[in-house]
């Protein structure tokens, strides 16, 4: 464990779990990866290389739409669709709240 140290990190809202976190494969070979917080909030975090050389950490807010207020992202998944350009597909599912009690329907969105 001795290897390991932090590169990076960036605050949340609110927490997420294993499923709110998704890796995309840009068509260049490069990687984002997409991390979800419960309050509907999405960020997509990435290593840009700075003019010297160096690996610089930024992550930066995505906007979605038609995610209900009351709402919270329960999980996260993207991918490219393409091999020669980016064509994402994400797809968020969320659970809506009403005050201590979950509704029992389910939603999931994808957006292409």
């Amino acid at each position: 464990m001795e290897q390991f140290r932090d590169a990076h990190f960036f605050y949340t809202p609110s927490q997420g779990n294993i499923y709110t976190i998704a890796e995309l494969k840009l068509a260049s070979g490069c990687k984002k990866l997409l991390v979800a917080s419960l309050k509907r909030e999405i960020f997509c975090f990435e290593y840009q290389e700075s003019p010297s050389g160096t690996l610089m950490p930024t992550a930066r807010d995505i906007s979605f739409t038609y995610i209900p207020n009351a709402a919270e992202i329960i999980s996260l998944d993207a991918f490219n669709k393409s091999t020669t350009s980016n064509e994402f597909v994400i797809g968020i599912t969320i659970i809506k709240v009403c005050g201590n009690k979950y509704y029992t329907p389910v939603f999931h969105t994808t957006y292409c």
